[in-house]
């Protein structure tokens, strides 16, 4: 009986070991248990990006070798194209001053209004020939021994002009040849010696500058029908080669010697009309 004893007693001490090795363990486990901590990151959203735009289509090769040989835009400039060959008409009213001598010691000064019609064409842009008639109507105040107030002048003229622009508008220059240059004057009927006076040259030269100012700024066509304003300074020169004098008891006729002639010179101011098909 007792052995049983021992063996109870033995069975309540492995059991009071037990549990205290395992309260033992316990603590050890828990301190060795560390609690995880839990990081919280703020992240703030961003904002949706746009979407991608599709790469545009790839020329063909027709529109790409087009692009290729198209020039690159010029600044835009009104270019108007010069009148060519073609006619011209003239019709002018103007001043002239005569001066210079008739012969050696017969000094001439005079004034007049004069008229011109001139017709003709234009070869090129810018060259052109013209012919027609002038006249003059005044005064001539040395040549006779008083003033003869019925003075006169015509002469037929042919010119070549050179146009800077074109036979329409700008300047131009011209030279050429008065043919039949002739000078008269006369005076009144009631004077007590009336005198009468004629000069006359084969030909003069002519030399002269002009400008013509266009109606419209620009034809529509080249064939238009344009008109506008002739503005036209100029001046002849030559000597006269006869003479025709009249007076009571004497009437002088005739060429004027070599040795006699003189220069005589004329300068005048024109405004017109001009017409140019």
């Amino acid at each position: 009986m007792r052995s049983r004893p021992f063996a109870l007693a033995a069975v309540v001490l492995a059991s009071v070991a037990v549990s205290s090795s395992a309260s033992a363990e316990g603590p050890r486990r828990a301190k060795a248990k560390k609690p995880a901590v839990a990081v919280a990151v703020a992240v703030e959203e961003l904002p949706p990006l746009p979407a991608p735009e599709p790469p545009p289509p790839a020329p063909s090769a027709p529109a790409a070798a087009a692009a290729a040989d198209k020039p690159a835009d010029a600044p835009k400039t009104e270019v108007s194209q010069a009148a060519g060959p073609g006619f011209v008409v003239t019709v002018g009213s103007g001043l002239a001053y005569l001066g210079g001598s008739a012969a050696q010691s017969i000094p001439l000064a005079g004034a007049q209004m004069t008229f011109d019609l001139r017709l003709g064409g234009y070869l090129t842009n810018h060259f052109g020939i013209l012919a027609g008639v002038q006249g003059g109507y005044g005064a001539l105040f040395e040549g006779c021994s008083s003033v003869c107030s019925n003075a006169y002048s015509y002469q037929l003229p042919v010119v070549a002009q050179y146009a800077l622009r074109d036979r329409r508008r700008g300047v131009y220059f011209e030279g050429g040849l008065a043919f039949l240059s002739t000078y008269g004057a006369s005076t009144g009927k009631e004077e007590k010696t009336p005198e009468a006076l004629e000069l006359a040259a084969n030909a003069d030269f002519k030399l002269g500058v002009g400008y013509r100012i266009a109606s419209q700024p620009e034809p529509r066509a080249q064939k238009d029908v344009m008109t506008g304003v002739d503005i036209r300074f100029g001046v002849d020169f030559g000597e006269f080669k006869r003479l025709e004098y009249r007076t009571v008891g004497a009437n002088v006729a005739g060429d004027i010697a070599p040795t006699k002639t003189d220069t005589h010179y004329a300068f005048g101011l024109s405004v017109g009309y001009h017409f140019t098909p």
